[in-house]
């Protein structure tokens, strides 16, 4: 509601219950039409704080995508990034420790 609304309903009270009565509770209309004001500006100033967040938050999606466009995407792999595969240790033999007189192989 703005001020124009707010105004024309406190006339039309104080012409339903007359001036007398109405000013008896004139601080508390003045208290309205007060707390009225600080909440249109309020609004006011949230709407233009939420237009620039969304402005930035446009201007950050569109260069996050820019900024993917440069990335290389490939199917290869370079070379050093595929782990070898790991190499079955050979079996162990306690013949192959000794020769055939039964010595020990240095």
């Amino acid at each position: 509601m703005n001020e124009d609304e707010l105004t024309k309903v406190f006339d039309s009270i104080q012409e339903k219950i007359g001036k007398e009565n109405s000013a008896a509770i004139a601080d508390d209309l003045g208290t309205l039409i007060t707390k009225n004001s600080e909440t249109i500006q309020a609004l006011k100033s949230k709407d233009t704080e939420i237009a620039t967040l969304k402005s930035t938050n446009a201007k950050l999606v569109a260069a996050n995508g820019n900024l993917l466009q440069q990335i290389p995407m490939s199917d290869e792999d370079p070379a050093g990034s595929r782990p070898e595969p790991e190499k079955e240790p050979a079996p162990f033999s306690m013949k192959a420790c000794f020769d055939s007189r039964g010595n020990f192989i240095n």
